[in-house]
């Protein structure tokens, strides 16, 4: 079989390579194309007709169409992507079909191994090490800002290697050095140890269940400057680790091991198994479905964003929160 350079499968846990990878592609093909050429679809109960259905649609005003569908692999049916599978080769080259996946999609399905023999797979998995530091050092030269080697490598050592949040601060960094080279002392003073704390106490508080002060907190986050996404995933974050947390505690885990496993430090590990006692199983998996959906909403178009209105973001974020504290 032929490769069929028109579809695409891109996943890995680096969501925020991901996104940037799509924004970068979906502009380029709008300016290209036109907006009305371009779908955004949810993998979850889509069926492969309906895909096939779009991309077999003539172009409106334009020379091709592009398809985006997040979760396939991970949230359509198994004889949905079986379908997928036994027909790709039936899309169009005039369409590109893309497969975008926010975690390593099960490699023992007949999809996956389709797409990564037959198709373009790009995989973006969290940077570490060499890698991590020169990205930073990429991204603050984006920004016009000057910073060494060492403080490249320092900063991860500070915020973690979640792309999402170092990108957050290095934005912090950029606009406070206002030109001069960018000191470890900056990063001391600024960075993700007041939001970090923040995000600890509002989770606490949907433990609660205390509405009002949940909503309080995220307004005050909020008006202190730190963007919406960037909030929304230290919250997936923090409910992250308090579930993997949880769920070592169940096999009795004890504190030292714990912090080696989730790579937390000593200092912190008892307020996170605090936290995680605090929270049933049961309700963990309510905050998780409804951080999912929130997602979805994002990756689908559903909740639109934009760098200069997220009001509908906001609002999706106000819903979490009022749902999160029933």
């Amino acid at each position: 079989m032929e490769q069929i350079k028109h579809v695409v499968l891109i996943s890995g846990n680096d969501t925020y390579s991901i996104n940037e990878l799509l924004k970068k592609w979906q502009k380029s093909f709008i300016e290209k194309n036109g907006d009305f050429n371009f779908d955004q679809l949810d993998g979850k109960r889509l069926t492969w007709e309906k895909i096939l259905e779009i991309a077999e649609q003539v172009a409106f005003l334009g020379d091709k169409r592009m398809i985006y569908i997040a979760n396939f692999l991970r949230d359509s049916h198994k004889d949905e992507q079986k379908k997928a599978a036994d027909n790709i080769a039936k899309i169009p080259d005039t369409t590109l079909l893309i497969f975008a996946e926010d975690n390593a999609p099960d490699k023992r399905t007949s999809l996956y191994k389709k797409l990564t023999k037959n198709c373009r797979h790009e995989e973006f998995n969290n940077k570490t090490g060499a890698s991590l530091t020169g990205w930073v050092n990429k991204e603050f030269t984006k920004l016009n800002a000057a910073a060494s080697q060492e403080v490249c490598g320092y900063l991860p050592e500070i915020v973690g290697n979640d792309l999402w949040s170092l990108s957050n601060e290095i934005k912090k960094l950029a606009d406070y050095s206002d030109g001069r080279a960018i000191e470890k002392k900056d990063i001391d003073l600024l960075c993700k140890v007041k939001v970090q704390a923040s995000i600890f106490k509002f989770v606490d508080i949907l433990a609660q269940k205390n509405f009002k002060k949940a909503l309080e907190m995220f307004q005050d986050l909020v008006e202190s400057g730190e963007e919406l996404m960037f909030i929304f995933h230290m919250i997936v974050r923090q409910i992250r680790i308090i579930t993997l947390a949880k769920t070592l505690l169940e096999k009795n885990t004890n504190s030292f091991q714990l912090s080696k496993m989730l790579k937390i430090p000593p200092f912190v590990i008892k307020n996170t198994i605090s936290q995680a006692n605090n929270f049933s199983t049961t309700q963990l998996k309510s905050l998780y479905a409804l951080l999912l959906e929130l997602e979805v909403g994002l990756k689908t178009g559903k909740i639109k964003i934009s760098t200069t209105d997220q009001r509908d973001f906001a609002q999706a974020l106000e819903k979490f929160i009022f749902a999160a504290s029933k």
